[in-house]
C-alpha cells in the first residue's frame, strides 16, 4: 500500500487534543505498559552529554521524563493541556525539575 491509498484521517488538531484530553488522567494505566520496551529502547539510543538540552514533542503524560539523563535539560510540549498536568505531577512527585 502507498501513501496516496492510505485512507485519509478526518482529524484536525483541534480533536487530537480533545481526545489526549480525554485520556489523560488514565493513559498510564490503559497504554503506559505496552510502550515500555519502546521508550527503553529510545532513551537507550540517544547520545547526550551532560549540559546539553532534548525537546521532546508530544511528551504526553512524561513517561520518558524519568529515564533521561539527569545531567540534560529536558523540555517536554504537547498538544493537550491535561496531558501536561500530568507530566508536571510526574516531574513534582518524581524529583525531576
Amino acid at each position: 500500500m502507498t501513501r496516496d491509498q492510505l485512507p485519509a484521517l478526518n482529524m484536525d488538531i483541534d480533536s487530537v487534543r480533545r481526545a489526549y484530553g480525554r485520556y489523560a488522567g488514565l493513559y498510564d494505566t490503559v497504554f503506559g505498559w505496552s510502550l515500555e520496551h519502546g521508550r527503553r529502547k529510545l532513551v537507550g539510543m540517544l547520545d547526550t552529554r551532560a549540559g546539553e538540552r532534548l525537546l521532546e514533542v508530544g511528551v504526553g503524560t512524561g513517561l520518558l521524563l524519568p529515564r533521561y539523563p539527569r545531567d540534560i535539560a529536558v523540555t517536554g510540549i504537547d498538544l493537550s493541556a491535561e496531558m501536561l498536568e500530568v507530566a508536571r505531577a510526574r516531574v513534582d512527585s518524581e524529583g525531576l525539575s
